[in-house]
C-alpha cells in the first residue's frame, strides 16, 4: 500500500520511510528507525527468527552487522516495496534482492 511519499507495507507490521532519510519498521508499539543511507542489502529469506513479520516469506533488511543490524519484514506488496526502496536508497535490484553496487572494480 503507497501513502503519498512513504513507503508503506501492512500486515501486522507496518512499514514507510519518512522524509525519503529512513525506513521505519512498526510492529505493536515497537518502532524501530532505520536510516536509508546505511541499507547495505535487502534479500529473501524464511529465516525462523522473531522479528516483526508473521509470515515466513520475508524480506531480510541489512543495515549493519550481526543480528542487530538485520530486521526481517513481511511487506503486503513485496514487488512495489523492493522497486521504491531501490529508488529512495540507491540499492540495485538483482532480481528479488537489492544490494550496493560496487564501485570503482
Amino acid at each position: 500500500m503507497r501513502r503519498g511519499n512513504s513507503l508503506a507495507a501492512t500486515s501486522v507490521n507496518a512499514l514507510e520511510a519518512s522524509d525519503d532519510k529512513q525506513l521505519i519498521v512498526r510492529f505493536g508499539v515497537v518502532r524501530t528507525r532505520i536510516p536509508l543511507a546505511e541499507l547495505t542489502k535487502v534479500e529473501p529469506t524464511r529465516n525462523p527468527l522473531a522479528s516483526p513479520a508473521l509470515s515466513l516469506d520475508r524480506l531480510s533488511i541489512v543495515s549493519g552487522p550481526g543480528l542487530t543490524g538485520t530486521v526481517m519484514i513481511s511487506p503486503a506488496d513485496r514487488e512495489g516495496f523492493l522497486n521504491e526502496l531501490a529508488s529512495k536508497t540507491g540499492l540495485k535490484r538483482v532480481g528479488d534482492r537489492l544490494e550496493r553496487g560496487l564501485s570503482n572494480l
